[in-house]
């Protein structure tokens, strides 16, 4: 899967999953928002890469795991 078709499935899904939450499309990354927490999602090396901007750790996810990554922005927006 290219980029484009993953990061219109992560908005669609995330914005459908994390009621409230701010999905903003960038050519290189999708910015999530939630009140005052945040995360970025970056394509990086043929992987998913989540940024927990609290506390500015990565998490790596295979791209066909788009489920997990939208978990994963559930419990950093909480």
């Amino acid at each position: 899967m290219d980029w484009e078709t993953i990061k219109s499935k992560l908005k669609k899904k995330i914005e459908e999953s994390v009621p409230g939450a701010e999905v903003y499309e960038y050519s290189r990354y999708l910015h999530v928002k939630k009140g005052d927490k945040g995360t970025r999602i970056f394509l990086s090396y043929g992987n998913l890469r989540v940024l927990d901007e609290t506390s500015r750790k990565f998490l790596v996810f295979p791209p066909d795991k788009i489920d997990d990554i939208v978990d994963k922005v559930k419990d950093i927006l909480k």
